[in-house]
Order: structure tokens, then C-alpha cells, then sequence
């Protein structure tokens, strides 16, 4: 795999429209409040509202077997660690959420996926100077010890992405 993969289109349009309509528009997808976006010290003064798929060998959400079902072949998973989205809701000025990882950084072989379910002006940021646009339908893909952030976006109401963690 390269540094970063980016891949336009990633799911067939129908698959795309449910994914989009689902977590935007049914009042019963479950999305809870995350009290911090990451664990990065001094960026704890921001949040996100979370949907936890999957994590750590349990099943968390009714939506799981339809979201694995749609990108699991597309994306080669041997084996998953996490699935997660998230909602970033606007903000007045493009906010920096702080360097991370997704999990321990010595995983060499875990790879991280992030899925951007709407187009936002949002960005996906690498300590390298690398910036990826969240365009609806892109899924990015990079080692999982690669320290990135997110940001916030000032065009639309709310950024929608889904992480996924997998060997």
C-alpha cells in the first residue's frame, strides 16, 4: 500500500445514497455524544457525536452487518478492530482537532479507513502537509501509525465520516 490511498466513488451510488440517508436523515440512527474527539491534551475542549459500530469483538449497533457487508470485500479486512462514525457539527471558524492515532502507534500492520459520507470543507490533515478533502463517497485509506487530524467544516451543518480500524 502507499502512504495514502485515495479512492473516489468507493461504493455503488445506491450503496452510497443508503449509507448518506441513513446516518443523515433517520431519526432513529443512534448517535451519541462524545465528550472529546480525540485524546490529544490540548484539544479536549471540542466534541463529536459518536455511532459505534463495532469494537473490540462486540457488535455495538442494528446498522453493523449492513455497513461490513458493504465495504469489508472493498477494503480486504482480515480482521477488524473498530468501526466508528463520527458527526462534527459546524463551527464559525475551521477548528484543528489535534494529532493522533487510532490505536497503539507500534501497530505497523493496522490500517485505518476513512469513509466521508458527505462533502464538507472539512479536511483530513498529515503531519507531512498532506490534506484530504472530505468529498461524499471517498474512502481514505493510510497506516494506522500515521499520526493525522481532522478538522472542522464551516460549509454545512455537519461532517459525517466512518472510521474503520482493521488488519
Amino acid at each position: 500500500m502507499k502512504k495514502f490511498d485515495v479512492i473516489d466513488n468507493f461504493l455503488p451510488e445506491e450503496d452510497w445514497q443508503w449509507v448518506h440517508n441513513t446516518m443523515l436523515s433517520d431519526k432513529n440512527f443512534g448517535w451519541t455524544y462524545g465528550d472529546y474527539i480525540n485524546y490529544a491534551h490540548d484539544q479536549q475542549q471540542f466534541f463529536q457525536f459518536e455511532h459505534l459500530f463495532y469494537d473490540r469483538f462486540q457488535i455495538y449497533s442494528e446498522y453493523y452487518q449492513k455497513i461490513i457487508n458493504m465495504f469489508c470485500d472493498r477494503l480486504s479486512m482480515r480482521s477488524i478492530c473498530r468501526v466508528k462514525a463520527n458527526l462534527l457539527t459546524r463551527t464559525d471558524k475551521t477548528e484543528f482537532h489535534g494529532w493522533h492515532v487510532d490505536r497503539h502507534p507500534n501497530d505497523h500492520d493496522m490500517i485505518v479507513g476513512v469513509y466521508y459520507v458527505n462533502t464538507t470543507n472539512g479536511k483530513t490533515l498529515f503531519e507531512d502537509g498532506t490534506e484530504v478533502d472530505s468529498i461524499a463517497n471517498r474512502m481514505l485509506i493510510f497506516p494506522g501509525n500515521i499520526l493525522h487530524s481532522s478538522t472542522s467544516c464551516t460549509d454545512e451543518k455537519v461532517r459525517v465520516v466512518i472510521n474503520f480500524n482493521w488488519f
